[in-house]
């Protein structure tokens, strides 16, 4: 037997004593009364303890057999409850087939009639699903029909006497007036005890104990529903999460391509311009010497004259400058190109450093201190606490650091030749006056 069985069957019996005789009453059914088979004396069965008896039977099925007494006023009840697979014939004992309605059942077996009725609506308070009686009875009160007198010859005075159910146990004898004791196979013949017998109850529909597990698997359900939901909340979050990852990583991934391909770019357009730069610087190392190499040749001022050497020196020195000014901002904007760092504020730096490498006399000692910067990465960068780690790539300076030096020497030069050559003029122009 299961908790969800439907049908179900129970057996029941219940007995008391008789309040007035002391006999015992077996109440074989949920009937409203019961007459005591001895003194005739009416006994009402509560309705309200049979459906406590049926509700408890619910609650506990299929673990609902016991036994137990109910005491009500003055009178105490004996009760007995066993659920069963089908209700048994009282003739022979065999399981009874189901029915449905009620009527009567044939027994397969013996085909004994055995009576079929609806649970009483007074015993069915609060259980609703107490449907059928099967082999009890609603009217447990005395036979209409009395069982015929039984003669009985007085002992006393030996006359006859017819004895009905009506007399009591210690009868008068009509004639003597002795009192005669009835036998008890006399007694009996006159009130024959009604026999105790266990009667069945079908219970339809879901009962308490279903409906608490049905309860129980319910949440059982809900609860592994809501594990369920909450682990698929959880992988579609991870999902999201991975692929959120995913697209993040790719564009990380991208990105760092971006930049890789920038940084080779910007390295290679950098090399290519640090190159330049140093093309550049070497040309105007060569203008600047060869301005210096032409105020020392003796022949230029012999073939030319002092005005043109001086106008062929000036020239030179500006061919110098200019040049040098061109190699210098090429190789600034080149070495800021390739070490990714601003522009303007490399200018600004850059133009500091040449500004004091070509100060008179003192510039070369600027010059070379610069130089060595920018041969180590560390110019051109701009001023801040943001790039005073920051390192160029090697290589990125040379041009700078090479042109550095000579034109804070070309400068100093360049400023001895222009007034060696102004003052020989004057010179010249004040002999020949």
């Amino acid at each position: 037997m299961n908790v969800d069985d439907d049908p179900r069957f129970g057996r029941f019996g219940l007995r008391t004593d008789c309040p007035r005789c002391g006999a015992h009453l077996p109440v074989n059914g949920p009937a409203p009364t019961v007459d005591c088979a001895d003194c005739g004396h009416t006994v009402g069965v509560p309705a309200p303890m049979i459906a406590d008896l049926f509700r408890d039977f619910e609650k506990e099925w299929p673990d609902s057999q016991g036994s137990g007494t109910i005491v009500r006023g003055d009178i105490t009840w004996r009760w007995t409850a066993a659920p069963v697979e089908a209700p048994a014939c009282p003739s022979c004992g065999e399981a009874l087939p189901d029915a449905p309605e009620a009527g009567e059942v044939a027994c397969g077996a013996c085909q004994t009639a055995v009576p079929v009725f609806q649970v009483p609506r007074d015993c069915r308070a609060g259980v609703k699903t107490a449907a059928l009686v099967i082999g009890g009875s609603d009217d447990l009160s005395r036979p209409a029909e009395p069982p015929k007198p039984v003669v009985l010859q007085c002992p006393q005075c030996g006359a006859g006497l017819s004895i009905g159910h009506e007399r009591s146990r210690i009868t008068p004898c009509e004639y003597c007036n002795s009192q005669v004791h009835l036998p008890d196979a006399v007694w009996r013949a006159l009130h024959p005890p009604r026999e105790v017998r266990e009667w069945f109850v079908r219970f339809d529909g879901e009962g308490p104990a279903a409906a608490k597990a049905r309860s129980l698997r319910d949440k059982e359900e809900k609860r592994r529903q809501a594990a369920e939901n909450k682990q698929k909340k959880q992988a579609k979050k991870q999902a999201i999460q991975a692929e959120h990852r995913k697209k993040l990583d790719a564009e990380r991934h991208e990105r760092e391509e971006t930049a890789a391909r920038q940084k080779r770019f910007r390295n290679l357009t950098g090399l290519v311009g640090v190159l330049f730069a140093a093309v550049l610087a070497l040309a105007a190392c060569a203008v600047m010497g060869a301005s210096i190499v032409a105020y020392g040749a003796p022949w230029m001022f012999e073939a030319a004259g002092i005005g043109h050497a001086l106008l062929l020196t000036q020239s030179l020195i500006v061919a110098g400058v200019v040049s040098a000014l061109v190699a210098w901002f090429v190789g600034v904007v080149a070495a800021a190109w390739r070490g990714n760092v601003p522009l303007l504020g490399s200018l600004g730096m850059g133009s500091f450093h040449l500004l004091a490498s070509v100060a008179p006399f003192v510039g070369v000692v600027f010059a070379l201190v610069f130089a060595f910067g920018y041969t180590r990465g560390r110019f051109p960068a701009p001023p801040g606490p943001k790039w005073q780690a920051h390192r160029n790539p090697l290589g990125s300076g040379w041009p700078v650091a090479l042109l550095l030096p000579v034109t804070s020497v070309f400068c100093t030069v360049a400023l001895a030749m222009t007034l060696d050559l102004t003052l020989w003029e004057l010179f010249v122009q004040m002999g020949e006056d």
